[in-house]
């Protein structure tokens, strides 16, 4: 309930604001995420975390009974403001190489698994754990790599529409 109170009183305030002024804000905004997003993501990832991060922490702070200053408030808002982001930034670089690593790895099975039907007796199936396992943590590393050349090219096409 007291979360829905301070919602409710951002809200208020937020409606109250230049809708014009933000209207064109969004736009120009827009325009430059559209055209220029792919070079921009990661500073929008890190502007995300960082305005999130700042803005719950401020209204924690603020709506807390604790009694300082509107200095240490910001100051406190806007440093865990920065670890967000830079949180968010390093989360999504995991993100990118753990689906490429994924991608590789079920490329890396799928190759196993025509091995092991097209060649059963194959001098590999003595041992065929450690050559299952070599081949597919191989391929996750290659695929994870991949998946950070590619990125930008893929991001180009995918931000101009979202």
């Amino acid at each position: 309930i007291f979360l829905s109170i301070m919602v409710e009183d951002v809200w208020s305030d937020l409606e109250n604001a230049n809708q014009i002024v933000l209207a064109a804000l969004l736009t120009v905004v827009g325009c430059v995420v559209t055209f220029w997003g792919a070079k921009l993501f990661k500073f929008l990832i890190f502007f995300i975390g960082f305005a999130g991060g700042t803005f719950l922490t401020y209204l924690l702070l603020n709506n807390v009974l604790i009694e300082t200053s509107l200095r240490v408030h910001l100051i406190i808002s806007c440093a865990v403001g920065i670890a967000v982001g830079l949180v968010c930034v390093v989360v999504y670089k995991m993100a990118v190489f753990t689906t490429g690593a994924v991608v590789g790895l079920i490329v890396g099975q799928f190759m196993w698994q025509f091995v092991v039907a097209q060649f059963p007796d194959c001098f590999l199936m003595e041992h065929a754990e450690v050559y299952n396992t070599v081949l597919i943590i191989a391929f996750a590393l290659v695929f994870g790599a991949l998946s950070f050349k590619f990125l930008h090219t893929v991001l180009r096409g995918v931000t101009a529409f979202v």
